[in-house]
């Protein structure tokens, strides 16, 4: 088995080597191919992901629930999403264009889904077991949960009376409606506001931790800490075609849209409109998810 410090050093040397390559204009706005269950950034550009055959749609509920007495309210009306036109490393091919949409009210989960809170659909069996590789350390109860795959965690949500976040969903409730580069506005972030790679972390911290980087609606942690899945499929070009009312992306493809950044990215990876992907099977120790809920 290998030595927890030879996963730390690998992890954060590949880490580096992200960004390095961000910083020298080689990123073209998607995400870092990973490979295998539980490895970290490498530092090559990621596949073109299969083309979208149309406008997906929101999934059901399969087993509604009430929200949890803390999740956040997201009231129903525009927010302004994507990113302007703007110089490297800020502006991004599939962030644009930046457009006012609007999306029915809803209810997110204030923190990250802990693991605490994951390992109880294990124990229930509607969950399956965590997949991390034998040098991933042991999350403490309240970490975000990691190493899910993407049908791991709607499978969580559903079982928790909720559904995986659409990517709008996910922006509105991270960025409020006044277009902001990240949750708390637009300022780079502080150690403070999120965990990300300038921070020296090697896991993610404890949910409730960065209180400062709150959205306007008060949702923690979109900013670092614990990438996040989100409900849909992603194609580069899908922002100049999507419906201006709760779009729910491309109907079809080969890769899903992962948001937030983590303690191992940049902050440029937690800016609020950045967009990431990653095959459905991935399963990484930086990357989690949180449930939505019907509003309002």
């Amino acid at each position: 088995m290998p030595k927890r410090s030879d996963w730390l050093i690998a992890f954060l040397a590949a880490a580096l080597s992200v960004a390095v390559l961000a910083l020298l204009g080689r990123d073209s706005g998607g995400p870092k191919t990973r490979t295998g269950a539980g490895a970290a950034p490498a530092g090559t550009l990621a596949a073109e992901p299969a083309a979208s055959d149309g406008e997906g749609s929101i999934p059901p509920v399969a087993n509604p629930k009430p929200a949890p007495a803390d999740a956040a309210a997201v009231p129903a009306g525009p927010f302004w999403r994507g990113h302007p036109h703007e110089p490297r490393p800020f502006g991004n091919p599939d962030t644009h264009p930046m457009r006012e949409l609007a999306v029915s009210a809803f209810r997110i989960a204030r923190h990250e889904t802990t693991a605490a809170e994951y390992e109880a659909c294990v124990a229930a069996g509607a969950c399956p077991a965590r997949s991390c590789p034998d040098a991933t350390p042991a999350l403490r109860p309240r970490q975000p949960v990691t190493c899910v795959t993407w049908d791991a965690a709607a499978a969580y949500c559903a079982w928790a009376g909720g559904r995986l976040p659409t990517e709008a969903e996910w922006e509105k409730a991270a960025r409020g409606t006044d277009g902001r580069r990240y949750p708390w506005g637009h300022s780079e972030p502080d150690c403070g506001q999120a965990l990300t790679a300038a921070c020296g972390a090697n896991e993610p911290a404890d949910v409730g931790t960065h209180p400062a980087g709150a959205s306007p609606f008060g949702v923690q942690d979109m900013a670092g800490n614990a990438a996040e899945w989100t409900a849909d499929w992603y194609a580069p070009s899908y922002y100049a075609a999507a419906p201006a009312t709760d779009p729910a992306g491309p109907a079809s493809g080969d890769r899903r849209v992962v948001r937030g950044g983590s303690f191992a990215t940049g902050s440029r990876l937690s800016m609020t409109g950045y967009r990431s992907f990653l095959a459905p099977t991935q399963a990484l120790p930086d990357l989690g998810f949180r449930c939505v809920w019907p509003g309002p």
